[in-house]
Order: C-alpha cells, then structure tokens, then sequence
C-alpha cells in the first residue's frame, strides 16, 4: 500500500472507471455484470483466467437448505435469481432445480436432519423428511446403510464452466472490461479512499474497489492496511466416466462427510466435504485424501460407483472464514472499499444473490438483500 506516490519504475497507462472489481470467479463476475447492467463502467481483475479458481473447480451446487440461519436468506434471494439466469444472461448456465437430499446413515443424523428441517421450514424455506423407502424409491442406487433423507426441491445445480462463460459474455455485452491474467500488485490510499489500483502496466483510477478475489483476498486486504480473516483450504472433486445411474440431484452425506451429484455429459462428480462445520475451520488443512479412499467411501453408500472408472480428480481452493460464513460489505476506515470473500465453499450458490446485493448497494447505496450478518465487524473482538 502506497499512501503517497513517490515514483514508479515504468509509466503506466491510466484508466479511470467507476468500479474495480478484483477477482474472476462467480461473486466478482456476478457483481461485475449487475453493475455493468446499471450502466455503471466497472472492470475486473483477474490474476489468471475467469473461474479459475473455486469457481472453475466447483461440484457446483445451488443449495438452500443445510445453511446457517443468517446465510439462508441470502441464499433463498439467490436461488431466486437461478431461475432466470438463462433468460438475464442470454446463454445456457445448465442451471436445474433438481433438488438436494442430505442423506443419514444414523438414526442421530436423522433427528438432527428433523431438527433442522423445522427451522428451516420456521424460516420460510419448503423442506420434507425422507423415510428409508422414500428415499430408495427416489435414489434407488443407494445402499441399505441410508436409513432416510431432508430434500429441498427447490435446490439444484449448474456447470460452473458454463456460468462462467455467460457472465463473461455478458459483461462484455453490457461494456464491461475483462482483464484476464493481470494481477492487482499494489494501491494507492488517500485519507479514507482506495484511489488507484495498480497492476503492470495499468493504474487504475476507481470510485469504488470491491475484492472479491477469494482465496487471495486476505493478502490483497493487507495492503489496504485490512485485516481478513480468512484461510485456504483444499477441495477435492473425482470425475467418474460416464455412467447409467439414477441420480438426479445433488446427495450430500454429511456423516461421511462426501458428497456426489450427476453433471449433463453423464458422468458423475464426488468428493470430500473439506469444511461442514465451523469446528472444521479450527482443523490444520489436511493433504488431500488418496482417491481410492474417497471412492471406497462413496462406494459404500452407492455400490454401482465402486467399479467405475475414474477419469480424472483435481483440487481448488476455499476461503474460509472462523465461521463459516462470508464477509461481505465495507470495512472499518476506508469508505470506497468492499469486501466479498469467505464463502466458505457456498460462494457459487450465492454468487447471483451477492452480486445483485452488491450493486444495489454501490449505485443506489442500499443492497438489496440485507447484509449485516456478514459485515468483517463481528469478528472485531477476535482481532
């Protein structure tokens, strides 16, 4: 961070726009492209290609249920925005509603799945109890050790790599500016204000900065003189070759801590849960579980996956918050700098929801979804 500008090695080229937008995955392009719809001149930064990260390296679910209270909101907003996403973006996001089921394979997770399932109804959000044979007759590739079920219809699914592609496309379509593979190296702040962002070659001149720029948010907050709390943390997913099985929606195993869900091309993705609760952000990140072990888990709870053949795995990173939940908004001593980070793995859900919030707030100066129980003040006495 530069509180004044002594010199620079090169001259710089300097573009003047009303937001900078740091970070090419789902939130950052959401926001990018809401803005960008109001008329506003907003340009986005990012370090490699568009969802690389995260957002590229997805399973992909549009979950409502199984949220924290506080986030669930936010996510109902969002999933509403889902069902038009297509039509607003004039491109296939393969978006479809086809449901989530958290699946037990103990009579506690059971309770807890009953116990849950009344606050979320409590909270406005549509969620039924599944008995062993329901369950079976929706999923009949699962094995005898699921003893029942909590599905939201509701809930659903895209192909991270085609989201990516319309939002890309529509920002482009509504002016605008894509930065691929430029990085933010530097800022310059003046009393209260974030007013150039620098990469190489481009000084930026922006009204407003918003990092979205996950797992590297919390260094780039650093040189703004910002503290974030958040740390990366390894994500797994296993592509399978394609495969007949009855799996529409999205299963989540809890208990076990896996997941699976089909994708479009027939093939079915899966993998560990890296964070489910709080409890696991306290955890050291552990090295990546050998395949066969993740695929010795999924294969106990839907047989036929265990003898087909894996075409291939890889990694992204999460930003995680103490939490679990995002921060999202302006920070404590600069007033032209937001912050939408820590999603904890629930980022590709909530992106469209984020990014409407976000503009509303930045052109009308109210969002339009409440964001408060997000704000980086709630972990002030941690700090």
């Amino acid at each position: 961070m530069r509180r004044e500008r002594l010199f620079d090695l090169h001259p710089r080229e300097v573009v003047d726009t009303d937001v900078m937008v740091i970070g090419g995955g789902i939130v950052g392009l959401a926001t990018a492209y809401y803005l960008a719809k109001r008329g506003r001149r907003v340009a986005v930064l990012e370090r490699s290609t568009f969802g690389f990260e995260a957002s590229g390296r997805t399973a992909a679910g549009v979950r409502q249920q199984g949220r924290d209270l506080r986030e669930l909101p936010l996510a109902m907003a969002s999933v509403a925005l889902w069902a038009d996403l297509d039509d607003e973006l004039q491109d296939q996001t393969y978006y479809r509603r086809s449901g989530n089921i958290f699946i037990a394979v103990s009579a506690d997770e059971m309770a807890k799945f009953q116990a849950a399932t009344e606050q979320e109804r409590s909270a406005g959000l549509y969620v039924e109890m599944l008995d062993r044979d329901r369950l079976k007759h929706m999923v009949p590739s699962l094995s005898d050790r699921c003893l029942g079920g909590k599905h939201c219809p509701s809930d659903g699914m895209a192909e991270p790599w085609a989201v990516i592609r319309a939002l890309v496309a529509a920002i482009t379509r509504h002016g605008g500016r894509l930065y691929p593979n430029t990085e933010a190296l530097d800022f310059v702040v003046q009393g209260d204000r974030v007013v150039s962002v620098l990469t190489d070659t481009i000084e930026f001149r922006p009204e407003v900065t918003v990092n979205a720029a996950g797992p590297w948010a919390a260094l780039l907050a650093t040189r703004v003189g910002v503290t974030l709390p958040i740390r990366p943390f390894p994500a797994q997913l296993i592509e399978t070759e394609q495969v007949e099985l009855r799996c529409d929606g999205f299963l989540v195993f809890p208990g076990e801590a896996v997941y699976c869900r089909p994708t479009i091309s027939g093939c079915i993705h899966f993998g560990p849960i890296s964070v489910l609760t709080p409890r696991d952000v306290m955890k050291s990140p552990s090295q990546l579980s050998p395949v066969a072990q993740v695929r010795t888990k999924i294969a106990s709870l839907i047989p036929a996956l265990g003898g087909v053949h894996i075409r291939r795995a890889w990694m992204g990173l999460l930003d995680v918050t103490p939490d679990t939940l995002p921060i999202i908004g302006p920070v404590p001593g600069l007033s032209n700098y937001i912050v939408a980070a820590g999603f904890s793995g629930h980022g590709f859900g909530l992106g469209p929801g984020v990014g409407s919030a976000l503009s509303a707030l930045i052109v009308d100066g109210r969002p339009s979804i409440p964001l408060q129980a997000f704000s980086l003040s709630r972990f002030a006495s941690a700090q």
